[in-house]
């Protein structure tokens, strides 16, 4: 043969062929904070100039102490002096049955953006400290769980007697023993093919 190290034609038929293309992953980044508040407007607006200026698109807010559940916009600068506008989307107790449970409330802060659609953020659930957002970037879709834990037990009070505080150490265990099980639930109805992101102040080692 004149050209010895020519290839057979069907291995080259098969050298010919592509791998599969894989599919192209667009990264976003998340914030997630304990605010200790968000009860007022001037305070979501303090959260969103935060999450501009560190230029997140997609913020975790914990602790808003936010009564109700609700949606508004929130008008923001960034450097260059330009309007960034966040969606701000917010859950909480109608009305506090316990001392402890006025810290609770989360909520999202969402840049609007053409790249991040948001598909839904759930306020069905029955648990007022949980909220969750479904969002597709690019075609990759996220599924975000944020929540906040009961605050942790204090110390031993004075003029409490140990089986009162027995009690009350069991009650506040079965608080956040539930609050785990409604996460566990809420993680496994979430959407198929869907890349998991849990936030929160979980107030707990593990």
């Amino acid at each position: 043969s004149f050209f010895p190290n020519m290839a057979p034609r069907n291995q080259t038929r098969r050298n010919r062929r592509c791998p599969p293309a894989k599919k192209k992953f667009h990264q976003i980044k998340f914030g997630t904070i304990n605010v200790t508040t968000a009860s007022d407007d001037p305070r979501v607006t303090d959260h969103a100039r935060l999450a501009c200026l560190a230029n997140l698109p997609v913020v975790s807010l914990q602790e808003t102490k936010r009564r109700g559940q609700g949606s508004k916009l929130v008008f923001v600068t960034d450097r260059d002096g330009k309007q960034v506008i966040y969606d701000f989307h917010w859950r909480g107790y109608k009305k506090a049955p316990a001392k402890d449970e006025s810290l609770a409330g989360v909520g999202f802060l969402i840049r609007q953006d053409p790249k991040i659609i948001v598909e839904d953020i759930d306020f069905e659930s029955s648990n007022p400290r949980l909220l969750t957002a479904t969002i597709n970037v690019r075609g990759t879709r996220y599924f975000i769980i944020n929540n906040y834990f009961y605050p942790e037990q204090a110390n031993h009070p004075t003029g409490l007697s140990s089986d009162e505080w027995s009690k009350k150490v069991e009650l506040h265990s079965r608080k956040k023993d539930r609050q785990y099980t409604s996460v566990k639930k809420t993680i496994k109805s979430r959407p198929k093919k869907s890349r998991l992101v849990v936030c929160g102040d979980f107030n707990a080692t593990s």
